[in-house]
Formats: C-alpha cells, structure tokens, sequence
C-alpha cells in the first residue's frame, strides 16, 4: 500500500522536475510564452503531489500506530523514499534557479523601464513622471 502511494508521489515528482527544466531552458531563450502556457499544468501537478502526499501521510501514520514504522517498512518502501527525498531536494534546488533567473529578468525590465520612463513618487496621487530619460514625456 505504501510502495504504490510512494511509486505515484515520485511519479508525479518526475513530471514536475521535467517541467520546471523545461520552464528553466524556456526563460534562457527568453520563450516565456511557453513558461505561461505550462503554468497551469504544473500547478495541478503540485495539487496532486500534494494529495498524493497527504494520503501517504495518513499510510504511514497507520502503519506507525498499530508497529514500529522501521521495521514495517520494506526494502523497497525504504529505496522509494530515498528516491522521493532525492527528487524533492532536486526539486527544490531546480525552483531555487528559476525563482533566481526569473528574480533577475524582473529586476532587468523594471530598470530598463524606469530608463526609458522615469518616474517619481506623488505622495498619495501616484506615480508622477519625470522629464529626464530615455524617452521624453510630455505632461
């Protein structure tokens, strides 16, 4: 029962590293159409790890309740664990370097635009622009 639930969990974990390489290829050919229209497919792959993590949970906390949890688990059981703790840490390293790139990208046009626009806080009215630049204004 475990095994099966930790066999989907990787599974799952697998199309998810797949696809946030790709998103990871995508944004350093600057195809960001293709990290949007996948944004809504790796959002339901989360759903579902998080629901098949959940009822791994409740597997587990079964199993620990009526024995010892060490000695339940199997050989097998024991590999596919490993395997989902080393995909999560890949995971979690693989979303580390997107969240950077795209931190970058986002810092980049917001500069460029502040270049080619500048502007100026007005109290509580806005956001003023300002004259110097770029790209004159005229107000």
């Amino acid at each position: 029962m475990i095994a099966a639930k930790l066999k989907a969990a990787n599974e799952t974990l697998e199309k998810l590293i797949g696809v946030t390489k790709s998103d990871l290829a995508a944004i350093k050919e600057a195809k960001h159409e293709e990290i949007f229209s996948r944004a809504k497919a790796k959002e339901e792959l989360v759903a579902v790890f998080q629901a098949q993590k959940t009822l791994l949970d409740q597997a587990i906390a079964k199993v620990a309740a009526s024995e010892d949890l060490a000695s339940a688990i199997t050989p097998e059981e024991r590999d596919l664990l490993e395997k989902l703790k080393g995909s999560l840490i890949d995971l979690h390293k693989l979303n580390k370097r997107l969240a950077s790139l795209v931190s970058t990208i986002g810092e980049f046009y917001s500069s460029l635009l502040s270049a080619i626009l500048p502007s100026e806080q007005n109290g509580y009215d806005g956001v003023k622009l300002s004259n110097a630049g770029l790209l004159q204004t005229r107000g």
